[in-house]
């Protein structure tokens, strides 16, 4: 199944939707937080139940092959182009390959793609501190303040034996 395909599904699965524009100033701060169905479960960074998340993990019950959506417009924003995302916590740095699509309908571009949730995943989103996405020559922090305990849900569903 296409990461597109896959993360939609979910998406629509967990009613979150990464497509809105971000909060205002005066909405609910963004934050980490986890959701878990029957069949997925994901990590979110965003604001909870506004429909806004900048990052978002996501899979399948039982499944390690997670779905990474991050908005961001790289240098060359073309529906179709390749670029890896690579994030960074601590002394851990996880590549994830990706393929960039706009979203007309609100304007914004999105970078999808997909990873196992090894050892390195985990660690990295279990860490604390900042979350470092680099993206071709600009980076981006993010802390990762709650991400721990909003990542169990993601962590306990997203194993073969789940």
């Amino acid at each position: 199944m296409r990461p597109t395909t896959l993360f939609a599904a979910a998406v629509a699965l967990l009613s979150v939707n990464l497509t809105c524009p971000p909060p205002s100033a005066h909405a609910e701060q963004v934050t980490w937080f986890g959701t878990r169905s029957e069949d997925a479960a994901s990590l979110i960074y965003g604001t909870p139940a506004s429909g806004y998340g900048r990052i978002a993990f996501t899979c399948q019950v039982g499944q390690d092959e997670l779905s990474f959506a991050y908005e961001h417009e790289p240098t060359n924003a073309v529906d179709g182009v390749e670029v890896d995302a690579v994030l960074a916590a601590g002394d851990v740095e996880v590549s994830i390959p990706t393929t960039g699509a706009r979203l007309e309908i609100d304007d914004v571009f999105l970078l999808e793609g997909q990873a196992r949730l090894d050892d390195a995943l985990r660690k990295l989103l279990t860490s604390g501190g900042v979350l470092t996405i680099m993206v071709e020559d600009g980076a981006a922090e993010y802390p990762l303040d709650g991400a721990a305990q909003a990542a169990e849900h993601l962590l306990q569903a997203c194993s073969p034996d789940a």
